[in-house]
């Protein structure tokens, strides 16, 4: 069993990705999610062409678009009003700190990823927030399986938020080992039409969670 940090963040925070996948609805939902309280939502399509997801994006009512990340195709974000740029963890490794307060400069949420926990006290202290994962084993990618140990070591100069098989039911855990909050993929997309009272399943859950004072 895993011990417990002293740690429990203020407010738990909760973020969905989307589907790698396009598909019929998206868009709908994703409005949904909005409509229903999402604060932050990261659009992740790793293999899309820039048009395409252009056309996603397009798809979002205009309201929402500050609420989005972008993890590829930065230069979109020059032609809509999004909120937040993601850099992977090659895409860290390769951008300067300029780069970085450039985006911060102009408003930008700049996030990114890690996935050994020895390299979250090497992220730059400009990034609002990293992902790390899998804290459990992945939905999304079957056979991709959590880290074997994912308590936080808490010398991360910024918020980190577990990634990776995080559902209703496990969720709860996580501010035990010190997270500050965390990223759903699979457990959202698993079925598209549970999509929305999956999310406020873990609304409900995060709502539930011990703050500090």
């Amino acid at each position: 069993m895993k011990k417990a940090v002293k740690f429990i963040p203020k407010n738990m925070k909760l973020l969905v990705i989307t589907s790698p996948h396009f598909f019929e609805g998206e868009a709908r939902l994703i409005n949904a999610l909005f409509e229903r309280g999402l604060a932050c939502l990261h659009l992740r399509k790793p293999e899309a062409e820039m048009d395409t997801v252009a056309h996603l994006i397009g798809q979002i009512d205009t309201k929402f678009h500050s609420r989005l990340t972008i993890h590829h195709h930065h230069a979109l974000s020059g032609s809509y009003a999004i909120g937040g740029i993601h850099f992977t963890e090659q895409g860290r490794r390769a951008s300067s700190a300029i780069e970085l307060q450039n985006y911060v400069s102009k408003g930008y949420r700049i996030s990114t990823s890690v996935h050994q926990k020895e390299s979250l006290s090497t992220i730059s202290p400009a990034f609002n927030y990293s992902f790390f994962g899998p804290v459990f084993d992945s939905i999304s990618k079957p056979g991709y399986s959590a880290a074997v140990d994912v308590e936080l070591p808490g010398t991360s100069p910024v918020p980190v938020y577990a990634l990776g098989g995080v559902t209703a039911e496990n969720i709860i855990q996580l501010t035990q080992w010190g997270f500050s909050g965390a990223a759903v993929l699979g457990y959202i997309w698993q079925n598209p039409h549970e999509v929305v009272q999956r999310f406020l399943e873990l609304s409900a859950k995060v709502r539930l969670m011990p703050t500090t004072s």
